[in-house]
């Protein structure tokens, strides 16, 4: 099992608000319910930024392995070839 882990979960608007603002992101006038998604180290204060917003939770779950080239346990997909 790797360190990090995909999370995905529905963040309120005002979640949102707090939590993007927390890892430096503009403040634009909208911030939107929705399901976000980033890795995270259970128990620990380990994790990347959060990517967002998604209409359902598999799609941010998706996106986040996607993006970081992992399973859904956090372990680094090898490339092909």
């Amino acid at each position: 099992m790797a360190h990090l882990q995909p999370v995905a979960e529905y963040l309120t608007e005002d979640e949102a608000r707090e939590y993007l603002t927390e890892q430096g992101e503009e403040t634009p006038e909208d911030f939107y319910a929705g399901w976000y998604s980033r890795l995270s180290a259970p128990g620990y204060l380990d994790c990347t930024d959060w990517s967002g917003p998604f209409t359902t939770e598999k799609e941010a779950f998706t996106y986040v392995c996607e993006l970081y080239d992992v399973d859904e346990n956090g372990d680094e997909i090898p490339e092909e070839g």
